[in-house]
């Protein structure tokens, strides 16, 4: 798995991984979303972006999405929402394994925090799924079965979220030490 984690933390893999999750982020998902708020006339947003939502609030939703709307929003649960988790979840993997990489070294176990992502990567297929079992079973949705999908948003949120975080600390430490590797040098250079 070190191997692995090796080879797919160099700019290689980084940047075309990056450029799909902005393509997917900033043009597809938009590109769908604008498409459901045209067929329900007004603003929906996707259960996988909110922090939290009721049963009431899902069969409002899906109710003003009429069947053009939710048979719309299968295909962006069951295609697009299915691909894109292996998009990111490869790319924060990558990105986390690098900076790992320059904090310890390239055969550390410390490497393994890299795979936090898959946590919120597999949060989020169980969400999904669950989306779709809610847009099938419409309108005869369970308490249950929306607390459910709203926990695992919240468990794929919290989990990315946290893996951010581990990264954005690893990156901070690794420009503070290199800012203070060039005071260093700039001090010994004037001593000299």
């Amino acid at each position: 798995m070190i191997s692995v984690l090796n080879r797919i933390s160099t700019w290689r893999y980084i940047l075309p991984l990056f450029a799909s999750f902005c393509f997917v982020t900033f043009r597809i998902f938009p590109t769908y979303s604008s498409r459901l708020q045209d067929i329900a006339g007004q603003e929906i947003q996707l259960l996988d972006i909110r922090f939290s939502y009721a049963t009431s609030e899902v069969l409002y939703d899906f109710e003003k999405l009429g069947t053009e709307g939710r048979d719309l929003y299968k295909v962006i649960a069951g295609r697009i929402d299915m691909i894109y988790p292996i998009i990111y979840g490869l790319l924060f993997i990558s990105v986390l394994a690098y900076l790992l990489k320059r904090v310890t070294n390239t055969n550390s176990k410390l490497l393994f925090i890299a795979t936090l992502p898959a946590l919120g990567v597999t949060f989020d297929y169980l969400e999904n799924l669950n989306t779709l079992s809610l847009l099938n079973d419409f309108p005869n949705l369970t308490d249950q079965g929306v607390a459910w999908g709203e926990q695992m948003t919240r468990m794929k949120l919290g989990s990315l979220f946290f893996s951010f975080v581990v990264a954005f600390s690893l990156a901070s430490f690794l420009l503070i030490k290199s800012l203070m590797n060039c005071k260093e040098n700039k001090i010994v250079h004037r001593l000299m």
